[in-house]
């Protein structure tokens, strides 16, 4: 719903998430998140656009964390040139382009 904030990227409750703990999974796998898009949350931490010094945002949660990492308050900041299986990045292009 337009304007509403919900606690995990899938809506207000994690199911449906790869949150466990065994590996990532292929793409659109797991549960549609309330913005009708796959993936957004608990497969892969992601790489966001926001950096502090050598450091960067993760956002997203992964299989490798519990649910709580998933949430907006669960986001942290890894050394930017840190690399795990649990870290990923998402491709994006404009449709409208």
């Amino acid at each position: 719903m337009r304007g509403q904030t919900y606690q995990y990227p899938v809506g207000d409750d994690p199911a449906g998430m790869n949150n466990n703990r065994r590996a990532h999974v292929a793409v659109a796998t797991t549960k549609r998140g309330v913005n009708g898009l796959y993936d957004m949350g608990a497969n892969v931490w992601e790489w966001m656009a926001d950096r502090r010094g050598d450091d960067a945002l993760t956002a997203g949660g992964s299989w490798w964390y519990g649910p709580a990492q998933a949430r907006a308050d669960g986001a942290q900041w890894k050394v930017a040139r840190f690399y795990a299986l649990y870290i990923g990045f998402r491709c994006a292009y404009d449709t409208k382009g």
